[in-house]
């Protein structure tokens, strides 16, 4: 336990030097914080299977997106244990919201259906769109959805009044649809 101690102080340490932002250390701490107790109520030592085994029971009882980050900051610390560092592309959480989704199972049908028309878009259409499916599938999956055919007609209205926030440029989303003929 003192090895991983050591290295969560190292790690800390680290994301103050590279200048990370206070809320992100915090959030760090919380997830190594909770990591720490799983092995002490477990009576783990701290090693990958350890954390794959604390990411599974993890993965249903946190929102989905809480989920995806931790088990990256986990992936940190191994690789900072390993190096004394964390390369800048592990480092930033710089990810689209499809790619958030990491391998839920909300996700497989959507994946099927772009791949298999990919070469029906233009690169940026396709980022584009997987970045939007990314968000409406993070919702849905953080209310308990795990495959897309459990989301009902009742997330879906739920998710209208939340998607008007961010998608009141599109005016099909504010404006009900008229036929070029009335």
């Amino acid at each position: 336990m003192k090895t991983y101690q050591t290295d969560v102080a190292g790690m800390v340490e680290f994301l103050k030097l590279k200048e990370v932002c206070t809320s992100s250390i915090k959030s760090h701490r919380d997830c190594y914080d909770q990591f720490s107790t799983f092995l002490q109520v477990q009576k783990l030592d701290w090693c990958k299977n350890a954390v794959e085994q604390w990411l599974a029971e993890l993965k249903g009882s946190v929102p989905a997106s809480r989920y995806c980050v931790w088990s990256q900051y986990m992936w940190q610390l191994e690789e900072f244990s390993k190096s004394g560092t964390v390369s800048d592309s592990h480092l930033h959480l710089i990810w689209s919201s499809y790619d958030r989704l990491g391998n839920l199972p909300i996700r497989i049908e959507p994946d099927d259906f772009l791949t298999a028309y990919a070469d029906h878009y233009t690169d940026n259409c396709l980022r584009l769109t997987r970045n939007c499916l990314g968000e409406v599938l993070m919702y849905f999956a953080d209310r308990g959805c795990s495959k897309t055919e459990d989301i009902t007609y009742d997330d879906i209205l739920s998710y209208y009044p939340k998607s008007m926030i961010s998608c009141t440029q599109y005016q099909v989303f504010t404006t009900p649809r008229r036929s070029r003929y009335s």
